[in-house]
């Protein structure tokens, strides 16, 4: 009896491992796009590197701001020092100074507030490009994983397509053997049964191709297909009408942010320019302990206090005065202009890459509509032709020409549906609505 409740204990114990172990493996194994881009987001090096620059950005920032904060300096020389003097007695002491030095930026007509403000737009643009990034890499993300079904999905329309035109070969060899058929229906089944294995290694590739991609974005390798889910399109994200998608586009697309952020970084630069030819004013305090100095026997204390201008004016050149300064002013304005030239350009890029992506999607949509409706005809007229066959009103030989066509027609429609959704998912990311929310 003991042994027996052992032997079941045992049992129960094995059981619970089992059943551990298959939840465990289907978890492991489970890759929904979810899960693949919240672990894209936590692990892919290029996001985690715009993180890090955004930090940068703010340490650069309070760097910039301790331009207003007072500063002190202090220098403490100490030694022997030896004199030999004409005229009285030689000194020989040893000496120490404290000179404690406390100034403080009163005004510089906008010099240091320019060098603030510009660190300020590039924690902008660093939080910007991070956004980018995150962005790119969400697209990347659900391109590899749509292809990957895609090619996966193709490849077996391939398969049953080869299998259905051996049988078809198989029945004509029969057929022959038995006296009742053609000679040349059996080679032309073979032509048939050849050109669809050729359809399939060709789609063999692109499914070897699309796996490579897919371990490349998500480090890891496709595995139970079952548990792939197509994501549901965010129809409900896009714009009304294309005039309203560019419009969004305007607002939120980020090139055009970061285009924007740099054209005002150029005209901040230029107000920095300008503060170069007026003199910068400090507040100055400063306490001195000197004990031995310049053979000086005893302690001497010093204290100042005082306004201090500071105006650099370089010499030279065609200009004379100013020299550096008028040089840095005209190359910030040259930069500002540059800057304005291509930030149009983009806006005005923008707007026809929005126009085009829109004209993508709605063309691509309609062309996946036509396509599946076709490979419906297509599935309905091979099911058809079946039956004739089998009732005797149809040669086996005449479905292979149906079949080509079916199995092309469905190819066709998975590589249109496919266009589609990246159609969608583009355009998202194009008027800067694309995020893990999606």
């Amino acid at each position: 009896m003991l042994y027996l409740k052992t032997h079941i204990k045992s049992l129960f114990k094995l059981v619970f491992i089992i059943c551990a172990m298959l939840i465990l493996n289907k978890i492991t194994f489970a890759q929904p796009i979810e899960y693949l881009i919240k672990k894209i987001l936590s692990q892919d090096e290029s996001i985690n590197s715009s993180k890090i620059l955004i930090e940068k950005s703010k340490s650069d920032v309070s760097s910039a701001w301790s331009a207003y904060t007072p500063k002190i300096n202090l220098t403490v020389p100490l030694g022997r020092e030896v004199l030999i003097n004409n005229d009285s007695a030689n000194t020989d002491l040893s000496f120490y100074e404290l000179d404690a030095k406390l100034t403080q930026n009163i005004y510089d007509f906008g010099a240091t507030s320019s060098k603030i403000n510009i660190a300020k737009n590039q924690l902008e643009l660093s939080k910007i490009s991070s956004d980018n990034v995150k962005s790119s890499k969400i697209l990347e993300a659900l391109s590899a994983y749509l292809n990957y079904m895609k090619s996966y999905n193709v490849l077996n329309f391939a398969k049953e397509s080869e299998n259905r035109i051996k049988s078809v070969t198989r029945l004509e060899n029969e057929k022959v053997a038995r006296g009742a058929g053609l000679a040349s229906n059996v080679l032309q089944s073979k032509a048939r049964l050849a050109g669809a294995r050729s359809i399939r290694v060709r789609f063999e590739g692109d499914l070897a191709i699309s796996k490579n991609r897919f371990f490349n974005v998500f480090r890891e390798i496709p595995t139970d297909f079952t548990t792939f889910k197509e994501p549901s399109l965010p129809i409900n994200l896009l714009p009304v009408s294309e005039e309203e998608a560019i419009r969004i586009a305007k607002n939120n697309n980020i090139a055009l942010k970061l285009s924007s952020l740099n054209l005002k970084n150029s005209q901040i630069k230029i107000k920095g320019t300008k503060a170069k030819f007026l003199p910068s004013l400090k507040a100055v305090a400063q306490y001195k302990n000197k004990r031995n100095v310049a053979g000086l026997d005893g302690t001497e204390v010093d204290h100042t206090y005082k306004i201090e201008m500071s105006y650099p004016i370089s010499i030279g050149g065609p200009f004379g005065l100013f020299y550096k300064e008028n040089a840095d002013y005209k190359s910030s304005m040259s930069q500002y202009m540059a800057t304005k030239y291509n930030h149009d350009k983009l806006e005005r890029d923008l707007e026809e890459s929005i126009r085009n992506s829109w004209q993508t999607k709605s063309i691509a949509k309609q062309n996946y509509e036509f396509l599946e409706n076709q490979a419906n005809i297509s599935g309905e007229f091979f099911d058809l032709a079946m039956k004739e066959v089998k009732l005797g009103n149809r040669q086996l030989i005449d479905i292979l020409s149906s079949e080509t066509a079916y199995i092309n027609a469905k190819s066709s429609a998975a590589n249109a549906k496919n266009d589609y959704q990246l159609a969608v998912y583009q355009l998202l990311f194009a008027i800067g609505v694309l995020d893990e929310n999606i």
